[in-house]
């Protein structure tokens, strides 16, 4: 009690990376011990791993009702101090993150289940669905915590947010996690963990801003939940969260010093907000993020690819694994490059486009439901870019926005649109750029994207010729398409 009592103290002071070093001193002193090298941290990563598809293979996972409970009260005192450690490599983006979780899953095996088990194996999931990118595996795991969080009844919040943040959305619809995560954020305050009924949030806002749903009623779910975290002085999840409201607030046409391509200022200084980035690497990551997002959604391609190169085309992927917020990193980062190969015909965008496209197709090939549509955008890009392909890029632009209009995503239906309509200006067919131009703008509209739609009035006004915003009537175009793309055939 003294120790976990005093390394929470150290982390609450927001010393996290000491915590996490006098955690593992502390384990060191209990024959649990950590690697030192990255060959070590790499052996140790390996054969975990082996460990966890071994017990899959064997059907051991499966057994977990035979396993004792933990009994041992020094052993469980070692267990909430390791669990502690795994939460503080993770703000610390320490290359010990695996190794902490490898453990808390083998001494579940080793010792007994306890209350962080359910935990420990939904960390594990996390390790192989989006670490390693095995879908399925990490499914089985994740799977296997929900069936143990029903047996144990602890940490709920936690276990929750870790499954539907991290694992099941790469086999499942993004919106069908949005439930579960709003649940696991009521449970998070109903027992008095606020870490993770923080993170359970910035997860389901991260969903709904990936799968379109109203950009304004999103900025009051934000502004609520913001206000909450302040009050229970979660720094973390406050400064996350008022990064994501200051991007949705741009996005939405609120510009303070009216610079459009840059947010900040409408709730939070812009001084301060560049304190905060400095203070944690991870809200600097999630402003890169957002940044290279923004430039993207304004045409601003170019600029975003290039940041897209300088901070690697997954870097939010690779600092957060399993972030539901991975979809649009990679969908703005990979269109943007296409679009930036297609302007400058430079080779460096057109390598990092045929990259991000073969991420696409790997996760679609696994079984992902939510990267189908994106697939289908960068071969229409793709065919686009080469230039002998103009028939087949059209094709596939129709077909992603008869998916993403069904799909209720007007966010991707707007940018198919508004790409289809580049296309159809490069081949003089005016007429029909301008009725695609039209249909972005209701998309647009309709999401809530309004200095988006600001951004194409001022750049194609005469041509437009817009009508003030209405409702879009998505099955009347859907219906329109699908004849249009039958009767190609």
């Amino acid at each position: 009690d003294i120790f976990t009592v005093w390394l929470d103290n150290v982390a609450y002071r927001g010393q996290i990376c000491q915590a996490a070093k006098l955690s593992i001193e502390v384990l060191s002193k209990f024959n649990c011990h950590f690697p030192r090298t990255k060959l070590g941290v790499l052996k140790d990563l390996v054969l975990g791993v082996w460990g966890l598809k071994r017990r899959v293979k064997h059907g051991l996972i499966k057994d977990l009702e035979s396993i004792p409970v933990l009994d041992d009260a020094i052993r469980q005192k070692l267990v909430v101090i390791l669990d502690n450690l795994a939460m503080y490599l993770y703000y610390c983006q320490s290359n010990l993150l695996c190794s902490a979780v490898l453990r808390s899953f083998e001494w579940t095996m080793l010792y007994g289940v306890n209350e962080y088990s359910a935990v420990a194996l939904a960390k594990a999931g996390t390790v192989m669905g989006a670490v390693l990118q095995d879908f399925k595996l990490g499914m089985v795991y994740a799977t296997c915590a929900l069936d143990l969080l029903e047996q144990i009844n602890s940490q709920e919040a936690r276990t929750l947010m870790i499954v539907h943040a991290t694992i099941a959305h790469l086999s499942t619809p993004l919106r069908d996690n949005s439930k579960p995560l709003l649940h696991a954020y009521e449970s998070g305050l109903r027992t008095g963990d606020t870490d993770s009924a923080g993170l359970s949030m910035i997860s389901f806002i991260q969903i709904r801003l990936v799968t379109s749903f109203s950009l304004e009623l999103l900025v009051e779910d934000l502004s609520s939940f913001t206000q909450q975290m302040k009050v229970f002085e979660r720094q973390h999840c406050y400064e996350i969260g008022m990064i994501y409201l200051e991007f949705l607030e741009s996005v939405l046409g609120h510009h303070p010093d009216q610079d459009m391509f840059a947010f900040g200022g409408n709730h939070v200084p812009k001084e301060e907000l560049g304190m905060w980035c400095q203070g944690d690497s991870r809200v600097q990551e999630t402003w890169d993020l957002l940044q290279g997002i923004l430039y993207f959604l304004l045409g601003q391609y170019e600029k975003c690819a290039e940041l897209s190169l300088h901070n690697g085309y997954d870097a939010h992927w690779k600092g957060s694994p399993g972030s539901p917020l991975a979809y649009l990193e990679l969908l703005s980062k990979g269109l943007s490059s296409y679009a930036a190969a297609r302007l400058t015909k430079k080779s460096k965008y057109k390598r990092q486009a045929r990259l991000i496209h073969k991420r696409i197709r790997k996760w679609a090939s696994k079984g992902n439901p939510n990267v189908i549509q994106y697939s289908i955008i960068f071969d229409a890009e793709k065919a686009a870019l080469c230039g002998h392909t103009k028939a087949s890029a059209i094709h596939s632009y129709e077909k992603a926005i008869i998916m993403s209009a069904r799909g209720g995503l007007l966010l991707e239906a707007g940018l198919c649109s508004e790409r289809l309509a580049v296309l159809h200006t490069e081949l003089n067919q005016l007429d029909d750029a301008k009725f695609r131009l039209k249909e972005a703008c209701k998309y647009y509209t309709e999401l809530g994207a309004h200095c988006k739609v600001s951004m194409l009035k001022e750049l194609h006004g005469d041509a437009l010729q817009l009508q003030p915003p209405q409702t879009v009537d998505s099955s009347l175009r859907i219906s329109e398409l699908s004849s249009r793309l039958s009767s190609s055939h």
